[in-house]
């Protein structure tokens, strides 16, 4: 069994991380949206996985919220891309702040999430 608090990176979780990839672009390479232009539910649940269940920048887990790592106000898109898991104190104090520029002013492993961000 799989301690929870551990980033999970077996080829399992891998694997379908891309096949959703894969399957989230049309031909011409433009992302696909629902029908409400939001990350459908499998997108998330497949990113939460690629996380671990934790927080992609404070690695804490608990309730968790959509992060766009490039805000929607400076160009960023609700895709598997552009989405990760955030902790609300995170996506609260990220706000439309450079995730790079946010994370060393806070503290935060840059490098550690870099690494799993697949952007």
């Amino acid at each position: 069994m799989q301690d929870c608090g551990t980033m999970q990176n077996d080829s399992m979780t891998q694997s379908l991380f891309y096949i959703w990839r894969e399957m989230w672009y049309n031909s011409c390479g433009e992302p696909k949206r629902d029908q409400r232009g939001k990350l459908a539910d499998i997108g998330w649940l497949i990113i939460r996985n690629h996380w671990g269940g934790q927080c992609a920048y404070c690695a804490n887990i608990g309730e968790l919220t959509r992060d766009h790592v490039v805000p929607v106000i400076r160009g960023g898109q609700t895709t598997v891309d552009n989405v990760v898991p955030a902790c609300r104190s995170c996506n609260s104090s990220k706000g439309t702040t450079d995730v790079e520029i946010w994370m060393n002013q806070r503290g935060l492993d840059y490098q550690r999430f870099s690494s799993h961000f697949k952007h």
